[in-house]
């Protein structure tokens, strides 16, 4: 089998990272294309992909067209499978006969709070390249009721949950009694980092508190530099979570639009105590292994509630050890690597279901 990924570019993002957790998943000959470089393109090579990067400017690939024919003729995928926008648009205007399949990664609420391009653009360019595919992939249910909402096919519109490695480890490290707490992401508005800040003015004094730790980048970055909170730590984005969840016993998830999230999906496969809001689809991705904080509340409302469940993990080690199990358990139920495996090549019509 040959599977063509495309996506609008390599960056160190969730939809970046799930092509990455496809190429070494699926057993499949692949060829990834980007159209933009970025730090991806290697891990894509180490992964065992081919590589062809095709710069797009702008937001109307129409230029990249034949140049995208002459790749889709020479490699001949069984599969040519879109993410992103811009990608899944290309995909759309190729005249080359091919099976086609999207995954839509986050509703498109979200783009209304990250981009000055309108969420209806988007919106639009999705369902008018939908008509293309064979089927719509949706990385949770939550995102799936929206988007047949919003007017996609119920019929081909798919819910298939996104999986993560298994990352080998369950028990938290002893920090001689004190506590590491992780956030990872993407500083964007839709991911309310500024929260994390009002969360750590809260929680820094705790006594069973050794550090916040908040990894990343993004536009919001500039805003969070300098903050002096005792115990705060902003560090710049990293190649892989591995090591900062081993250090840390709690993961906080502080988004006020979610997809699925990819950070939480690696805490529930580490066994970590998790603390999100309940956007978009972070309830059905936690379930019962981990506390959820209303997304509607006011955002002092919900700092409070944060560092109201932040020090009771804090408090409680073994409550916060047996969520932490809990976690893991959901992970190895549903969001193994192995798991969206095979969900992906039933769909590819590789595999029977």
């Amino acid at each position: 089998m040959r599977v063509l990924s495309l996506l609008s570019g390599a960056d160190l993002g969730g939809a970046e990272i799930h092509v990455e957790h496809i190429v070494k998943s699926v057993p499949a000959q692949h060829l990834v294309v980007v159209l933009a470089d970025g730090p991806m393109v290697e891990r894509y090579t180490d992964a065992g992909a081919d590589i062809e990067i095709l710069p797009t400017p702008g937001k109307i690939p129409l230029q990249s067209v034949p140049e995208l024919e002459r790749i889709v003729a020479r490699f001949e995928p069984d599969i040519l499978h879109s993410h992103q926008t811009k990608a899944t648009l290309l995909a759309a205007m190729l005249a080359t006969p091919c099976r086609r399949i999207i995954t839509i990664h986050g509703s498109h609420r979200q783009f209304a709070m990250t981009s000055s391009v309108p969420a209806a653009w988007y919106k639009w360019a999705d369902m008018w390249s939908a008509r293309k595919a064979e089927a719509v992939i949706a990385v949770c249910e939550a995102d799936r009721r929206e988007l047949i909402a919003s007017g996609f096919s119920a019929q081909r519109t798919v819910t298939i949950p996104n999986g993560v490695p298994d990352p080998g480890f369950v028990d938290p490290p002893d920090h001689d009694g004190a506590v590491e707490i992780l956030w990872a992401g993407r500083f964007s508005p839709e991911k309310s980092p500024g929260t994390m800040l009002d969360i750590a003015r809260m929680v820094h004094s705790h006594p069973n508190l050794l550090r916040i730790r908040m990894i990343g980048d993004g536009p919001c970055r500039p805003a969070l530099v300098g903050a002096t909170i005792p115990k705060f730590l902003l560090e710049p984005p990293v190649k892989s979570l591995r090591e900062a969840l081993a250090s840390a016993a709690i993961v906080l998830n502080t988004s006020v639009s979610e997809g699925a999230s990819l950070v939480l999906l690696e805490a529930l496969a580490a066994g970590r105590a998790i603390v999100a809001t309940s956007a978009g689809g972070n309830p059905e991705v936690i379930g019962g292994a981990g506390l959820i904080v209303p997304v509607e509340l006011p955002d002092a409302d919900r700092a409070a509630h944060f560092a109201s469940a932040v020090k009771r993990y804090l408090e409680d080690p073994v409550f916060r050890a047996e969520t932490g199990l809990r976690a893991r358990a959901r992970y190895r139920e549903r969001f193994r690597l192995e798991t969206m495996a095979d969900a992906l090549l039933k769909l590819y019509g590789m595999r029977k279901g």
